[in-house]
């Protein structure tokens, strides 16, 4: 009878042992769906994970390290029960006897209507929401008032217009509306929301992708989306990619 939840995380960064010694109880007696996008992505159905670690990994790449690096996108989603899967070429085909897109879709659209998701970004919890003035964007930013000092930056980019947000972890945050006063703002919202991660390690510096959101949009036509967006490129001297992290989510985007 536990209700589910969306469950979100800095996909590029994240080491999955400390993550579960930090949040365990996010993974703990649980199993976490979740799906990548792109078509090698769709075509392979969802990924599954248990508390201690990769339960299936046919939608990721996977280092040695542990870390784990997704290509595209990853919703992650507490699932709650018990699972029976069915592969085929070691590609999940059902879940419990259902099939596999049919069972993720389902799940996923049972918060078609909700106001909010539980968001775990990094140690950063606690979304708020809030509405750009000139495109009248819906935003949420993980952000977590109780912290006195974080690093966020946050981008979205269409054409030629560019819309950043940025926090500087040096600057101690005591009070939500100092964050706030440095965007307009008209109002704080909720908004139901799916995850969008991506980022590239190959000298692409796009932070979105048109295309692969209209895959996401034709594959859940009924689902309000969110978008949590994260990962800038970085080159080092030594010629090895480092990914500088950024967080925001946007919501109901025309593309």
């Amino acid at each position: 009878n536990t209700k589910s939840h969306l469950v979100f995380y800095d996909v590029c960064t994240l080491d999955l042992e400390d993550f579960n010694d930090e949040y365990g109880k996010v993974f703990e007696d649980e199993y976490v769906l979740g799906i990548g996008c792109g078509d090698k992505y769709l075509k392979k159905g969802p990924a599954l994970f248990d508390k201690k670690g990769f339960y299936d990994k046919s939608c990721l790449v996977i280092s040695t390290s542990r870390r784990i690096y997704s290509e595209s996108f990853l919703g992650l989603k507490r699932v709650g029960e018990p699972l029976e899967i069915e592969k085929e070429n070691n590609v999940i085909k059902k879940i419990n006897g259902e099939n596999a897109s049919e069972y993720y879709l389902r799940l996923f659209q049972t918060y078609e209507n909700d106001s909010v998701s539980d968001i775990y970004q990094v140690g950063i919890k606690y979304p708020f929401g809030f509405i750009d003035e000139d495109r009248e964007l819906i935003v949420r930013v993980p952000v977590d008032s109780s912290e006195e000092g974080f690093r966020f930056i946050g981008e979205y980019k269409t054409g030629n217009r560019g819309y950043v947000l940025q926090y500087d972890k040096d600057r101690a945050m005591t009070d939500l509306d100092e964050l706030l006063k440095y965007f307009r703002i008209k109002e704080k919202i909720e908004v139901p929301v799916i995850a969008y991660c991506y980022g590239r390690y190959i000298e692409n510096k796009d932070n979105f992708s048109v295309s692969e959101l209209k895959k996401i949009f034709e594959y859940f036509p009924k689902i309000n989306f969110g978008f949590l967006s994260h990962g800038e490129i970085i080159r080092s001297k030594h010629r090895k990619y480092k990914m500088q992290n950024y967080s925001v989510i946007l919501s109901n985007i025309e593309v």
